[in-house]
């Protein structure tokens, strides 16, 4: 006759080989996306995170997942916040009125443009070049 243990050490999370190298590709592609990104900033808070996890436990599961979590925390997090941020200064008033009257005379310059705009009949290169550096330049005094 045989005796089942009720241990569920066998069973647990922590301990699962497939949790495992689940959560290794989460945060390698996790790392992965940062860096096609440039995101350095991120890379290098996961890596301390992680290695500050290291000291307090042995278990890779924890030390991945706890950096792969905050990391993700700090970086959308924080847009968030950002959104719904409002500074009544007087400062960005007067900011918002610069910013008002200069797109006025944009207007303007676009009704300008549009009356002395002529499309070029024919697929011509070097229009099409002179037609992107008058853009540019436009772009650039904005």
């Amino acid at each position: 006759m045989a005796v089942y243990k009720n241990n569920l050490s066998n069973l647990s999370i922590l301990s699962n080989r497939y949790i495992l190298y689940f959560i290794l590709f989460v945060s390698l592609a996790d790392l992965l996306i940062l860096s096609i990104e440039q995101d350095f900033i991120s890379i290098i808070i996961f890596i301390l995170i992680g290695y500050l996890t290291f000291f307090f436990s042995k278990n890779m599961i924890v030390i991945l997942s706890i950096p792969l979590i905050t990391t993700n925390i700090i970086k959308y997090g924080s847009d968030v916040t950002k959104e719904n941020f409002e500074n009544s200064t007087e400062e960005t008033k007067d900011e918002d009125l610069n910013v008002a009257s200069s797109s006025t005379s944009k207007k303007e310059e676009k009704k300008e443009d549009k009356k002395t705009k002529t499309t070029p009949s024919s697929k011509d290169p070097s229009e099409i070049v002179d037609k992107l550096n008058k853009l540019v330049d436009l772009l650039k005094s904005d």
